[in-house]
């Protein structure tokens, strides 16, 4: 596939604006000052421009346990922010995930997630992913050019590299093949390769599989499906605190 420079170099701009935002924003709900005080100093830490400072006082704050949501959800986007200034997009889309996965986020919070979402994909060369996070945002309201772009112009590329990759009939490439569909709104193909790619088995993160599959349940209106998916994921990685701020999700009226 094949990107622009200046489309590439605006999303990377992107995400760290988008980080720095989320990191200083936070609902107006009480939280505990033995974590709050190492936040804040994440944050001062942040504005300073020493990121991976940052992401130690945002460890700080974490290990003080017994986390509230609001207290998670904080943290989450604290570590969102410094995880991109420090250069570790791995962390920052974890971190991003958990975001989107509390629910407390709003429409005009939303976009800005999935928009810097698009754009970390895309870093790690995730095609697919990134055009469809593109996609998920532009059908929530989000009006962004360079989003438009990445979900028009490499759609019929996008298309055969998915058709090519099942083809390979290999568990993680039917797992990731059907993340990328349920991202971009084909629930049922998406659903079906998920479970073919869990069925076969050898995946390299078979939790990570678990938990995106429970997401499409979800997505799709099948709330015990879903349910069953997100108790199935086990280990000790950041999976399982999604899977369970997900069930929690799904089990809300």
């Amino acid at each position: 596939m094949h990107m622009t420079r200046q489309l590439a170099a605006v999303l990377c701009g992107l995400t760290m604006s988008i980080g720095s935002a989320l990191a200083q924003s936070a609902p107006p709900e009480t939280m505990r000052a033995e974590v709050g005080k190492p936040l804040q100093a994440a944050q001062d830490l942040l504005r300073a421009g020493k990121p991976r400072e940052a992401l130690s006082r945002v460890a700080e704050a974490e290990a003080v346990g017994n986390l509230s949501g609001h207290e998670r959800m904080v943290i989450e986007r604290m570590r969102a922010g410094a995880a991109l200034g420090a250069g570790d997009d791995a962390t920052a889309a974890r971190s991003f995930e958990a975001v989107l996965a509390s629910g407390k986020l709003g429409a005009a919070e939303t976009l800005p997630v999935l928009e810097s979402m698009a754009g970390l994909a895309y870093r790690r060369k995730d095609y697919p992913q990134a055009i469809a996070l593109a996609e998920r945002y532009l059908k929530e309201g989000g009006r962004s050019d360079k989003m438009r772009e990445l979900a028009s112009r490499q759609a019929a590329e996008d298309e055969k590299a998915l058709q090519v990759e099942v083809v390979g009939r290999q568990g993680d490439a039917l797992v990731n093949t059907g993340h990328a569909l349920v991202s971009a709104g084909r629930l049922d193909k998406g659903i079906a390769l998920l479970e073919h790619g869990l069925t076969k088995g050898g995946l390299k993160r078979p939790d990570e599989a678990r938990l995106h599959l429970g997401q499409a349940y979800l997505q799709s209106g099948n709330k015990a499906r879903a349910i069953d998916s997100f108790r199935a994921v086990r280990g000790a990685d950041e999976a399982v605190e999604l899977a369970r701020l997900w069930e929690i999700h799904a089990r809300k009226p």
